[in-house]
């Protein structure tokens, strides 16, 4: 039994040396890559769509980190569920706090039965751009972005032969919690896999 252990032991220690370093390694890489951000005035005009239920707890540093985007065309689309849902009172109150102007909240208005509520505000929100929008982004309201991703999501788009972009979430721990730590370093192994095979992230 106690020859067991040590193996065992031994076992999840290298492989806990060998994740460490592959992620350093990806680290690395990111610090490293040189973004090829487009000038202003080649940025496209974009859409951003934000599907919204309920009061996620995220929801008003999610709505100031979209507000706050250094691109200069782009227009913030919230479709919530019903007027009556908690979201909407926080994104109005956020959205009167920093007297942002490009911003538009509706209430889903079709229900679709072949998808989900999700999807069925996607596809309001889509369906009502006009032809100026050349690039939609999606986004959850769990997502506190940096000021530049908007920028970085569609920069790679000028490239005729990339037809999407897709990000990734990275958890930071706001507290001393021994649950938070676990998601931040699970999540640091979990997106050096999913670079390496190319998984994109659903969110």
């Amino acid at each position: 039994m106690k020859e067991l252990a040590i193996s065992l032991s031994r076992m999840l220690l290298s492989w806990l040396v060998i994740q460490t370093l592959v992620a350093l390694a990806f680290l690395w890489t990111l610090k490293t890559h040189h973004r090829n951000s487009l000038p202003d005035e080649q940025l496209p005009k974009t859409a951003v769509i934000l599907c919204l239920r309920g009061s996620d707890p995220f929801l008003p540093n999610c709505l100031e980190s979209l507000l706050q985007q250094n691109y200069p065309r782009y227009d913030l689309k919230i479709i919530i569920d019903n007027r009556e849902d908690p979201a909407w009172k926080i994104a109005s109150e956020t959205i009167a706090a920093l007297g942002a102007t490009n911003v538009q909240i509706s209430p889903l208005s079709i229900r679709r039965y072949n998808c989900s509520l999700k999807c069925s505000s996607i596809v309001q929100a889509v369906s009502e751009l006009d032809e100026s929008y050349k690039v939609v982004a999606l986004v959850d309201a769990d997502a506190v972005v940096h000021p530049s991703w908007l920028r970085e999501l569609v920069s790679p788009l000028a490239d005729p032969t990339v037809g999407a972009t897709t990000g990734n979430r990275w958890y930071l721990p706001t507290g001393k919690y021994w649950g938070s730590l676990v998601r931040y370093f699970w999540n640091s192994s979990a997106v050096v896999q999913m670079s390496l095979y190319r998984i994109p992230w659903g969110g």
